[in-house]
């Protein structure tokens, strides 16, 4: 899949950011055809005892964005996690399904911003010979390291109760009378163009 991404904010603080052509889908399952999936952005959250918790937490910062923050909208919702291992992506996938999240999109951090491998590369295995393509319930999707980086930060930016955010200059400004901030994502199979972006 080719993909334009964008994240942009539409009042006095703005934000704008672009993948071109370097989606890779990973996992068709449950796509709406050609139609797009649109979803408002979080950290699927693991069970508290998963030893994934650590190894993930150098790329998740403590207060991201995770779907308590983004399920009281009643919106649809798109979740976005580091690939660092099989175990830890299972997890994630699980607890993007028990959710009831539209979409998955992945991201291996310490690779470089060319399109992700393709989804028979054994980077994706889960080492159960490519079934869980099959089994999960959601699609999903990878994205460029330094793209998930990105994103990953700025859900960190709009989470919660948030009275700043980046202005696309490298400094903050305030958002008078807007409390709730959120990352919109758009992902666009008829335009070949995935968009994500802040309502």
């Amino acid at each position: 899949m080719k993909g334009n991404s964008y994240i942009e904010r539409q009042d006095s603080a703005s934000f704008r950011f672009v993948v071109d052509g370097t989606v890779r889908t990973l996992s068709s399952q449950s796509t709406p055809g050609n139609a797009p999936i649109r979803g408002l952005l979080f950290v699927p959250s693991l069970d508290v005892e998963d030893s994934c918790n650590n190894l993930t937490a150098p790329f998740i910062p403590p207060n991201v964005t995770r779907h308590p923050d983004v399920d009281r909208f009643r919106f649809q919702t798109i979740g976005l996690a580091p690939w660092v291992n099989a175990k830890c992506a299972e997890s994630f996938i699980d607890a993007s399904q028990r959710v009831g999240s539209d979409a998955l999109v992945f991201y291996l951090p310490a690779s470089n911003n060319t399109k992700p491998p393709p989804a028979e590369d054994p980077a994706w295995s889960l080492r159960d010979g490519g079934d869980w393509k099959n089994r999960n319930i959601l699609p999903v999707y990878a994205i460029p390291g330094p793209a998930g980086v990105t994103l990953m930060n700025q859900l960190a930016w709009y989470s919660g109760n948030t009275s700043h955010a980046y202005n696309g200059h490298n400094a903050s400004a305030s958002v008078t009378g807007r409390p709730d901030i959120r990352l919109l994502s758009l992902i666009d199979f008829g335009n070949t163009k995935c968009t994500n972006c802040h309502p």
